[in-house]
């Protein structure tokens, strides 16, 4: 894999991936000794001071474990930490935390507005008021995504003073508002994102993002929360599975 310099993701990190997928493919064996920091400075054309910083990493997430003197020795393999189901729970923290990325949600802003677009996708009237919540998902101070969501204003009384429990909006509907997310329909597509979402993210705006459109409903299959989740393409990947049924036979 080539790093790309060019790119807003720190050239550390993008090592970090791609000596993971080479380890998950089985490049090199449990206990083995892995390729030295000269090696992989000369192989991936970075400073060795680039390639201890991810290595360091690395050995804190215990997958690798150094030897004075000897270089690193392949510790253990890492978990799928990129995976991610496109059927997401209402938490995208919980449900990074399940693939082992410790996250950190911090809410930017929630404010009351009037926008007919989003009052629709609530099955609302175009008049009537909604909570629009904006909140940055960072891992080690590194924007992973960044996700907005759209309440009826009427369903979260008071939530503008109260703010949110944990900065979840999942635990914020179920513990202060009693309301318990029953489904979702999700949406993925790749695109460029708004400036503000670039400059949130601090990427170029010319960046593509992954954004998943989620609608949730309750128990009565209502309408709750409308959502948009951007993520910076670089650091996740999104998998699917597809069942088909049995087909029937006919007596």
């Amino acid at each position: 894999m080539k790093l790309d310099k060019g790119s807003p993701v720190p050239i550390y990190y993008q090592l970090i991936i791609d000596l993971e997928r080479r380890i998950l493919e089985k490049e090199w064996n449990i206990g083995e000794l892995i390729s030295s920091e000269s090696e992989l400075a000369k192989y991936y054309n970075v400073s060795r001071v680039t390639v201890r910083q991810s290595l360091d990493k690395l050995v804190h997430k215990n997958i690798i474990r150094k030897k004075r003197g000897q270089g690193s020795f392949l510790l253990n393999f890492p978990a799928s930490n990129e995976d991610h189901s496109v059927h997401l729970p209402p938490s995208v923290k919980t449900k990074l935390m399940h693939f082992g990325i410790k996250m950190s949600a911090e809410v930017l802003s929630i404010e009351e507005i009037i926008n007919p677009t989003y009052a629709e996708q609530l099955q609302l009237n175009h008049d009537e008021p909604i909570i629009q919540i904006t909140r940055l998902f960072t891992s080690d101070k590194i924007p992973y995504s960044l996700n907005q969501s759209w309440l009826p204003s009427k369903q979260v009384p008071h939530i503008l003073k109260k703010g949110l429990i944990n900065n979840s909006v999942a635990q914020t509907l179920e513990i202060r508002y009693k309301t318990n997310l029953n489904s979702s329909d999700n949406w993925i597509e790749a695109i460029t994102p708004p400036k503000e979402i670039a400059s949130a993210l601090k990427v170029d705006p010319n960046t593509v993002l992954m954004c998943i459109t989620t609608i949730e409903k309750n128990s009565q299959q209502l309408i709750v929360e409308y959502a948009k989740t951007y993520w910076i393409k670089e650091q996740v990947r999104f998998h699917f599975s597809q069942y088909h049924a049995e087909p029937r036979t006919t007596k």
